[in-house]
């Protein structure tokens, strides 16, 4: 059974709230962050580990680097936070992909984020 709280608020409300807030919604993060070092530290770690076992010794790590370093150069340009999204996630429900160049493409932060961790 799913459980959830009804609101009465339209979704153009709530976009406009968080982009009048974002100071106060970021404050908020920072304070989380602050208060939680251990856990960043730790989710940090274990993605740069599976990274590792799921990169195999024949990827093309020049052509992968040149994935981040296009990502860094779109934000860059376009003010814009983006992703480099693995398109078959490495920790999949069914189905797990490897850390190389076929399998990357470079997402905006929030369509990657709403794809969350799922395939096709």
């Amino acid at each position: 059974m799913q459980r959830y709280v009804s609101y009465n608020i339209c979704p153009d409300c709530i976009s406009k709230h968080l982009k009048e807030n974002r100071e106060v919604n970021n404050k908020a993060k920072k304070n989380w962050a602050d208060k939680n070092k251990d856990k960043i530290r730790s989710h940090r770690r274990n993605r740069k580990k599976r990274i590792r076992e799921r990169t195999p010794m024949w990827a093309n790590i020049a052509e992968i680097n040149s994935f981040y370093t296009l990502r860094d150069y779109l934000e860059f340009i376009l003010d814009e936070e983006f992703h480099v999204d693995h398109i078959i996630p490495l920790q999949g429900k069914y189905v797990t992909g490897l850390h190389v160049e076929n399998n990357l493409q470079i997402l905006p932060a929030k369509e990657n984020i709403s794809k969350g961790n799922k395939y096709g």
